[in-house]
């Protein structure tokens, strides 16, 4: 520019010289005129073609040639709807296309470019949990504590997503009510409350979390001192420790862990139900009717595999309700085996308070494959509720005391003086029973009297509680029908009350002995004897006290084979039966049960079209729900004083008085063990079928 003005600028000074510069000014002007520059194209570029609701861009326009005389336009839209235009600048409006085009005003020459306007994607960020409030509370347990409202929002900052929110107990699954209003517990300890929201799918989720805790208090402080050395159950393997739970960690303890409960049976509670802080409580009428409606500790390989071990437990119990315990048992199981069993709250009632169990399980063999561990369980059902709180357990083990165990034969039984055992050199085992060295026995009363007195040597059999005391000695094997069998044995009595010895054929009691030739020798030392006429089938003896404080110490045991110069009256049986005698079951020996698959209840009212021969004003009911697992137990055939009433080789005529509703399976029948199965008539209405059975080992 400055070159081109510094002439006009002479020519302007020669202006007053002469008239030349006028002449080139004037055709200067007339060029300016002539070199008017026209627009040729027109181009509209965007810098993208799509764009959401509510986007904004501007579009890039290119006039051609660069130096067009006039460069003006004007940009418009096809559907305004769709994006609308302010000069350079379009703004989507909503979804769809349109034309965006752009025209001169020289020339009208145009140009379009096809814009696509999608709905808004929003970019979420997290949802967020909104509560500023207390995070920490405190209640007592089994009592209500109205929890804090919390609300969520949506990640886009405005949306209220409150209904998401989820809430969980790890320590207490139940403790939450459905509306997330209201907690409340039984289990002391802390509860943390975990509230969790989520929104969006797959990868894009989104979530928040916050943290309420909850110390629930127990009714009573806890009393039993547990470490996490204690609460290892591999101490059950080591015979220098011992493993203890009292679950104050609630449903995170060790032992409730362990648990199996098809029933829904048990329940932790710190309430005034508990011993003391928190306590596993018992329906012990749940634990009834069938060996899978038990409490099981499934212990698996905390327990010693494949060797003989003392199992010795102890625990803490108060009746919460209920009065009849007298059938309420703990046992030591395993796969296979119909466990060990003991009773243990026999007599007691809610007035006693807390009582403390130890019993030990002797001499067993876990089998080293297969589930093992301890259970409840209670025989049968009762109309009152049966309520028992476990605390303060400890398992320990301890080494077996060496014994030889020989099986005599039956000519050893049979030579004169028989086969004296003296629980060392010729040993064997009792179910439940115990050898012990006499120097290891803890009640030095005991160990000092029985101590070189005749009839103990270095061992002693130990035979505790009541039940089964199944003696391995004497089998199939040495035992033999038409003998007396004579058995004869010194001990020392804690308790020796309410002993009974059965005769066993293939597991099930085929006779009963209840008189004992008993000889007091020294103090609690005494001498007892029995003499029995074994029958066809007889394979074992077992030692069967009644009651749970039997407890004998028993020394050298004498078992002879003698001649039976008894003759039975041809009209009677081997257990005093005469041919003729009745006996009749109107309700079932185990009680009430629903096994699920199947229902009994004794004493139900019969309605007024069940009428028949045998039918009184009441009867049991039996309903089948399935064709499967319908097995129900009936009685087990005992008279009074504990005899088999059915007794092998005899005839038995059989009558059974029923009432068929809605039945429509092909088949109903009775069985015997589930051996022996004796088909009934089936069909609606009233039946009574009598059968001619005879009594035969299967």
């Amino acid at each position: 520019m400055k070159k081109k003005f510094i002439p006009i600028v002479a020519l302007a000074s020669l202006l007053t010289l002469g008239g030349v510069a006028t002449a080139v000014t004037s055709c200067d002007n007339q060029n300016q005129d002539n070199q008017d520059v026209k627009v040729s194209d027109v181009t509209i570029s965007l810098s993208k073609t799509t764009l959401q609701v509510g986007e904004k861009i501007k579009a890039t326009v290119t006039i051609n040639p660069t130096d067009a005389t006039n460069k003006e336009y004007i940009i418009s839209s096809s559907n305004e709807s769709v994006a609308s235009v302010n000069g350079d600048e379009i703004t989507a409006i909503s979804k769809g296309t349109t034309e965006i085009t752009v025209k001169t005003k020289d020339g009208d020459k145009t140009d379009s470019v096809t814009l696509t306007v999608t709905e808004q994607v929003i970019e979420l960020t997290d949802p967020k949990l909104v509560y500023d409030g207390e995070k920490e509370f405190s209640v007592n347990a089994g009592e209500d504590l109205t929890l804090p409202t919390i609300k969520a929002i949506s990640g886009d900052g405005k949306t209220d997503i409150s209904n998401l929110i989820e809430v969980s107990d790890a320590n207490d699954s139940k403790s939450i009510n459905a509306e997330f209003t209201k907690f409340n517990s039984k289990i002391a300890g802390v509860h943390t409350l975990s509230y969790y929201v989520e929104e969006g799918e797959g990868e894009d989720i989104k979530s928040d979390e916050l943290e309420i805790k909850i110390t629930v208090n127990p009714a009573s402080e806890e009393g039993f001192s547990v470490t996490s050395e204690d609460n290892d159950l591999n101490n059950i393997k080591d015979t220098t420790k011992v493993f203890k739970e009292n679950f104050a960690e609630g449903t995170k303890s060790t032992l409730y862990k362990t648990l199996g409960d098809a029933n829904d049976a048990s329940y932790l509670s710190g309430t005034n139900e508990a011993v003391g802080g928190n306590s596993l409580i018992i329906n012990m009428n749940k634990t009834s009717g069938s060996a899978a409606n038990s409490l099981f500790l499934t212990l698996n390989d905390a327990m010693p595999r494949g060797v003989s071990k003392n199992y010795i437990v102890e625990f803490d119990f108060k009746i919460v309700s209920g009065s009849n315990f007298g059938n309420v048992y703990f046992g030591l199981r395993w796969d296979g085996s119909n466990g060990i069993n003991v009773q243990f709250a026999n007599g007691k009632t809610s007035n006693d308070g807390v009582v403390h169990f130890k019993h030990k399980f002797t001499e067993a063999n876990v089998p080293s494959d297969g589930n093992a561990g301890f259970f409840f369980f209670k025989l049968a059902a009762d109309q009152e509720e049966c309520k028992i709180a476990i605390d303060n357990f400890q398992i320990s083990t301890s080494d077996p005391t060496s014994f030889t165990k020989v099986t005599p034969t039956s000519e050893q039984l049979t030579n004169e003086g028989g086969f004296t055992f003296n629980w060392k050199e010729k040993g064997s085992s009792f179910n439940q029973g115990e050898t012990i060295a006499i120097d290891n026995i803890e009640d030095e009363n005991i160990k000092n009297a029985i101590k070189g007195k005749t009839g103990f040597e270095t061992n002693v059999m130990h035979l505790t509680n009541r039940d089964n005391h199944t003696f391995e000695g004497l089998n199939s094997t040495n035992l033999i029908a038409g003998k007396k069998l004579k058995i004869s044995y010194t001990y020392y009595s804690v308790f020796d009350e309410s002993l009974l010895v059965l005769p066993m054929a293939s597991g099930v009691q085929s006779g009963t002995i209840n008189e004992f030739d008993t000889t007091v020798i020294e103090g609690n030392i005494k001498k007892l004897s029995f003499t029995y006429n074994l029958k066809s089938g007889d394979d074992a003896i077992n030692f069967y006290p009644t009651n749970a404080k039997f407890d004998i110490y028993m020394g050298n045991m004498t078992v002879e084979l003698l001649e039976n110069t008894e003759v039975k009256p041809a009209d009677e049986t081997e257990n005093g039966f005469k041919v003729g005698h009745k006996f009749k079951n109107t309700s079932r020996s185990f009680g009430s049960e629903d096994k699920g698959s199947a229902k009994m209840t004794n004493d139900a009212t019969l309605p007024s079209n069940v009428t028949g021969d045998g039918f009184n004003s009441k009867a049991s009911l039996l309903e089948y729900k399935n064709a499967t697992d319908n097995t129900m137990e009936w009685c087990r055939c005992l008279d009074s004083n504990g005899k088999s009433q059915l007794e092998l080789g005899n005839t038995y005529k059989i009558t059974v008085a029923y009432y068929m509703e809605n039945y429509d399976a092909s088949r109903w029948c009775i069985n015997f063990d589930n051996a022996k199965f004796l088909d009934l008539d089936v069909g609606e209405g009233y039946h009574k079928k009598e059968i001619n059975w005879v009594a035969e080992k299967t």
